[in-house]
Parts: structure tokens; sequence; C-alpha cells
């Protein structure tokens, strides 16, 4: 699955709002290590998880695309933040 540089959280009746998943969600640098994308499959959802290191702060944490399908098209991908160990931090976007 292509992974998206740029995500959107919705902010209600006032738009989008973009965030950059290349730099650090912590310090905003571009400084990160991507490591090892981890993937599988679960029905109509493509699932890859891929860990992140920030080499300016220190932040470690993984991003989760869901990449949603529909007859083997994508329809939409959302964007979650998980700790190092996997913990569910929230959900970042969609793209």
């Amino acid at each position: 699955m292509k992974k998206p540089s740029i995500v959107y959280a919705p902010l209600g009746t006032r738009g989008f709002d973009p965030i950059r998943t290349d730099r650090c969600l912590e310090c905003d640098s571009s400084d990160i290590a991507v490591g090892e994308a981890r993937g599988w499959t679960e029905g109509n959802r493509v699932i890859e998880e891929l860990p992140v290191e920030c080499r300016s702060c220190g932040a470690s944490y993984k991003l989760r695309y869901i990449g949603i399908l529909d007859e083997g098209r994508r329809v939409a991908t959302i964007v979650d933040v998980l700790s190092p160990e996997g913990e569910e931090l929230g959900w970042l976007g969609v793209c």
C-alpha cells in the first residue's frame, strides 16, 4: 500500500487540517527513521504498521495505515498513532 505523506484531520465545519506523516509528530523535525513495515489483511482492509523514531527529540511511535477497499480499489485510508508497544494513542486523520 502506498503511504501518503499528508493526512487530513477534520475540523468540524472549518474544513481539514493537513498533518505531515513524513515529519515527527512531536517536534515537526524531518530527521526521522522509519522502520520496516508490518502488514496484514482483515476482510476488506489492508493494514500496515510503521515504526517511527525521531533523531532530533527521541520520540518513538508507530503509524498504522488502514486501507479500506471496495472491489479491490482503495476507498479511503485511516491513519492511527500507536505507542512503540502497540497501545493505541489515537486517530490521526484520513486520506
